[in-house]
């Protein structure tokens, strides 16, 4: 696993590394960097492989994990989650699609569409994290400005919009969070203090 060899996209991991050609180099590249994200959340280390030390022990939701299965064309594996639980994090994964066998005993997999549960507000009464809290919480998969083709047909069929739905998914893992602890929601990274959710900017803690 070379997941120190940092890429924000496909695209720019290309112009970095033109010759390999593995499938998984982009994808490990791509989750290191959303790891050193966290990591740089939440520790003091300026440098991001000191400051992945910081994820260990931590509880981690990350909704949208990646599956064994072929979701919107393509199958995204659950690179973060194995990442933080590498590095001695905790970790649920929330996803439509089935586990790889090989991750049952590196995290919790829990199969299921969260999309139904946020609209009734009942995403934290999930048996398998009923009433938890986390120190992390990483909801990228369901916001930005590109959303799964997915969700938007759900979210149409039930007569909600892409923005109601990001509000109340917002407000339910709000909840959800420890005192202290971050929530990273498409470009906007959040930690809890108390009741209120505190913006980060977009270059520093």
């Amino acid at each position: 696993m070379e997941a120190f060899r940092f890429a924000k996209s496909e695209v720019e991991f290309k112009k970095q590394f033109p010759n390999d050609d593995r499938p998984d180099a982009i994808n490990w590249s791509i989750a290191a960097v959303r790891m050193s994200e966290i990591a740089l959340r939440l520790g003091s280390a300026r440098r991001e492989t000191a400051a992945w030390n910081a994820v260990s022990k931590k509880r981690v939701l990350d909704l949208g994990c990646g599956s064994s299965e072929r979701i919107d064309g393509f199958i995204y594996g659950p690179y973060l989650a194995r990442l933080l639980s590498a590095q001695g994090a905790i970790v649920f994964g929330i996803d439509l699609g089935k586990p790889f066998p090989e991750d049952a005993e590196i995290y919790t997999h829990i199969k299921t569409d969260i999309i139904p549960l946020v609209m009734t507000k009942t995403l934290h009464a999930l048996p398998q994290i009923s009433d938890m809290q986390f120190d992390i919480v990483d909801a990228d998969a369901f916001v930005g400005e590109n959303p799964s083709p997915t969700l938007v047909s759900k979210l149409k069929s039930l007569g909600y919009t892409e923005r109601e739905f990001s509000q109340l998914l917002l407000q339910q893992i709000a909840e959800m969070t420890t005192d202290g602890g971050i929530i990273l929601f498409g470009e906007k990274h959040f930690k809890k203090s108390g009741n209120a959710l505190i913006e980060f900017d977009s270059e520093n803690n």
